[in-house]
């Protein structure tokens, strides 16, 4: 088959439809070396299409990982600095570090709302003397 010729036919614009014994129709051979450069020109031209999209595909997966462990990064941070500041046991933290970054983040701030903030009392001024004085008065400001 390499060498058999394939028929592709043109139709003239006529009013008439043409019947399968009609003769009045022109054809176009194509030899089957000319259809494997049409096919060969097509698949280069995909592939080209394909290799831009894999490309642009994979500049969007290094960017949005990049992204991803930068925000883990800052999270872990944030996380860092709130078991610091609240008294977790070694439990708890043995179960935080078992949950993702997030996760921990979303399980300490929720902590932190329940906590209750309790005003801590001034220090009181002592009966003696003062040792230094800036000249200043502190005002209580809401």
């Amino acid at each position: 088959m390499p060498n058999e010729d394939v028929v592709v036919e043109e139709v003239e614009e006529s009013a008439e439809k043409p019947t399968g014994t009609d003769q009045t129709k022109t054809e176009k051979t194509f030899t089957q070396t000319d259809v494997n450069k049409i096919v060969a020109k097509e698949k280069a031209q995909w592939k080209k299409s394909a290799d831009s999209a894999t490309s642009t595909l994979d500049e969007s997966i290094t960017t949005l990982r990049k992204d991803v462990a930068d925000r883990d990064e800052i999270i872990q941070m944030s996380v860092d600095l709130l078991k610091k500041d609240f008294d977790i046991d070694e439990d708890f933290a043995e179960l935080l570090d078992g949950m993702d970054v997030l996760a921990q983040y979303r399980w300490l701030v929720k902590k932190a709302g329940k906590v209750e903030k309790k005003d801590i009392p001034r220090t009181p001024h002592g009966e003696g003397e003062r040792t230094s004085s800036t000249g200043f008065t502190r005002r209580n400001s809401v």
